[in-house]
């Protein structure tokens, strides 16, 4: 069952949180278009300190 609509919003409004309004509208399109059809998204840090997301599907396909 894919994520909720309205929490895939969330996590992607908080995840572009700081950027530029046009920048953060263009990312948040953009995550909520591919990570939709994934169960699971979570925010993590990047191996650099930074944040990124991890979607995961039920049949075991990752996205970062």
């Amino acid at each position: 069952m894919p994520i909720d609509p309205s929490t895939l919003h969330s996590i992607a409004a908080a995840y572009a949180d700081g950027m530029t309004t046009i920048r953060g509208r263009r990312v948040q399109r953009l995550l909520r278009r591919e990570l939709a059809s994934f169960d699971t998204v979570r925010r993590v840090k990047g191996a650099d300190g930074g944040a990124a997301l991890l979607g995961r599907k039920r049949d075991g396909t990752l996205a970062f």
